[in-house]
């Protein structure tokens, strides 16, 4: 699945935090919220041309090695060794390490480093996902949900994460 939504073009774009005490994601919304910088979907067509000047990460806030945050000083000297605390004189500015347009452009030009980056992207989404599911199993199990579909006062958190999940695909 995650091979065929990169081959595609498409990035996942799931909110993925778990309300401990309703199973969804958290009601208030934040800038780096998947649905404002998606536009409300779970899925994201990099291909279309609404993205060719788009300087975001694929998801902000994201910690895969395609969106997270590189360092790079102002200068552009690139080959300059840049330390944490940006000794040197250059300043620092933190960029995208790749951007929507950038990847954008690598679809329209067919280049196979796309869908590389968006698989790499699409399975670190994968992998928090069930990270989240397990976690809302663990409460489950401690609150004694699991098994029996019996509800505690904190409901049953696969089940309502799991909704969560379907609103926004």
């Amino acid at each position: 699945l995650v091979r065929e939504w990169s081959h595609g073009g498409w990035a996942l774009c799931l909110d993925l935090t778990l309300d401990k005490n309703t199973g969804n994601g958290k009601e208030k919304k934040k800038e780096t919220d998947a649905a404002a910088t998606v536009g409300g979907g779970g899925k994201m067509d990099l291909r279309e041309d609404r993205y060719a000047r788009d300087s975001l990460p694929i998801l902000v806030g994201c910690k895969c090695v395609v969106c997270r945050p590189r360092e790079k000083t102002t200068s552009g000297n690139h080959h300059k060794t840049i330390s944490s605390s940006g000794s040197g004189g250059d300043p620092i500015k933190k960029v995208p390490s790749f951007t929507r347009a950038y990847i954008h452009h690598l679809l329209k030009a067919k280049e196979m480093l796309a869908e590389t980056l968006l698989f790499v992207h699409n399975l670190h989404q994968v992998l928090l996902l069930f990270r989240q599911l397990s976690e809302a199993a663990l409460l489950d199990d401690k609150n004694g949900c699991a098994g029996g579909g019996g509800v505690t006062k904190e409901g049953n958190l696969v089940e309502a994460f799991c909704q969560g999940i379907e609103e926004q695909l």
